[in-house]
């Protein structure tokens, strides 16, 4: 504003205006500060927080000083009841329970000014406080002018200070590396963190080939792709598990293949950007092989419906198209419904027993394997049933057991003894050779 005054008399007369005097009215600091960095719901490593600055402005007079007050969230349950406040002492700094406004480095300013940018770093006068591994703090502001108004800033943005990487595993698949498995619907592992709070949401990488493609979940639909892709998996900052689902319905899900080997690759970070591996270089690579046929088995001796006037060794073979590995045998004596548990006393009791044959060989294609007649504590005069149970290394068993009945006869006489020719049906009934 500008005011001049003039003189005048009763007749009239008027004097000189005065010399002009100009003043400015200014009721308040007319703009919030703003804080850049640190920005609020952020976790930083130590590279990302080398300063924290922002500015002041105003409409009015200027900006003629500016306050920051730094606070430490103790427990870091947003409850400021019991933070710790940063205090500059001119040469030394702690950490104290009052509430503690330091101006900025090289405020108050000489002249105002409409906007002010302040810096504050390890080397500034105060200088930023050391930020701890794992703690969380806020930040806020308030620009002065000349008059002594004021205006904080509206935010106050609270960060976390994280140096420390995760730690990713990967549990399913397993180690030892190589394994089978019969299925896959899930990929799963851990990431423990040195921050537990919803803040510090982690990511976990995981890349999955085989037979030159690589598994993609392209916005939720799987797709089989020639480009090296990462999944990413997000974890929550109060979570330790994390799940790739490979599987979401019929028509969306990786296609495993009989006998591929895949591999899976993972890496991780948590939200401040400390790695546990790279793209480039994963922390975990596995592989598997996947195999959920099952596979088959045949009963080459005894043969079905016989009599037999010695022990029987009983032998076949097995198959399996990606890695067979053993059978076993179920042996029942139709004549008591007791079945036979090789190394009990007594071998024969009741309920279901399966006992493991000696196999010549595992692997894919068919197999030869052999249970003694020595094994077995054979009974004169007894019907059995033999089963038969094939199992491949992903876990995968025979689902329909191959069988052959026997009839025991008397193998004390020398000549292998009389018996009337009996069968043995699939249902447990006998009949005699006359069928009556």
């Amino acid at each position: 504003y500008r005011v001049v005054s003039r003189a005048t008399s009763d007749d009239g007369g008027k004097g000189a205006d005065s010399a002009a005097k100009m003043f400015t009215i200014d009721k308040s600091v007319d703009v919030s500060p703003e804080i850049t960095v640190p920005q609020g719901w952020t976790c930083y490593k130590a590279a990302d927080l080398t300063s924290i600055y922002g500015n002041f402005q105003d409409n009015g007079i200027g900006i003629d000083s500016g306050t920051i007050r730094i606070a430490e969230d103790v427990g870091m349950d947003d409850n400021d009841s019991n933070d710790v406040y940063y205090q500059w002492f001119g040469s030394s700094w702690s950490w104290g329970s009052s509430e503690a406004w330091l101006d900025v480095p090289n405020s108050p300013w000489p002249s105002p000014d409409a906007l002010k940018n302040w810096s504050m770093t390890s080397a500034t006068d105060p200088p930023m406080p050391s930020w701890e591994n794992g703690k969380k703090y806020r930040v806020r502001t308030k620009g002065h002018d000349a008059l002594d108004h004021e205006k904080m800033s509206i935010l106050e943005p609270d960060f976390i200070y994280d140096t420390s990487r995760p730690t990713v595993t990967l549990s399913v698949p397993a180690l030892p590396d190589g394994q089978y498995y019969s299925s896959m619907d899930e990929i799963t592992g851990t990431i423990p963190d040195n921050v537990v709070h919803i803040m510090n949401e982690k990511k976990v990488y995981v890349r999955v080939s085989g037979a030159g493609s690589f598994w993609y979940n392209d916005g939720g639909t799987w797709i089989s792709t020639t480009t090296a892709y990462y999944n990413e998996v997000t974890v929550a900052g109060t979570l330790t598990n994390w799940t790739l689902d490979t599987y979401i319905d019929a028509d969306n899900k990786v296609d495993w293949q009989d006998g591929v080997t895949y591999t899976v690759e993972v890496y991780a970070e948590d939200n401040a950007g400390n790695a546990h591996g790279t793209s480039g270089s994963p922390e975990i690579t596995r592989t598997f092989k996947y195999d959920e046929t099952p596979p088959s088995s045949e009963i080459v001796t005894p043969q079905d419906e016989t009599y037999l006037n010695l022990a029987p060794d009983t032998t076949g073979y097995a198959s399996d198209v990606v890695y067979y590995n053993q059978t076993k045998v179920c042996i029942k004596d139709l004549d008591v419904t007791k079945y036979y548990k090789q190394g009990n006393d007594p071998p024969w009791i009741a309920g279901v027993q399966w006992n493991v044959v000696d196999s010549f060989s595992t692997g894919p294609g068919d197999h030869g394997w052999e249970y003694l007649a020595s094994s077995v504590t054979w009974i004169d005069g007894r019907k059995c049933i033999v089963w038969t149970r094939a199992f491949d290394a992903a876990g995968n068993e025979e689902t329909s057991p191959t069988d052959s009945d026997i009839t025991l006869a008397d193998w004390s006489s020398p000549y292998g003894g009389e018996v009337t020719m009996q069968s043995i049906l699939s249902d447990g009934i006998f009949f005699n050779s006359s069928n009556t």
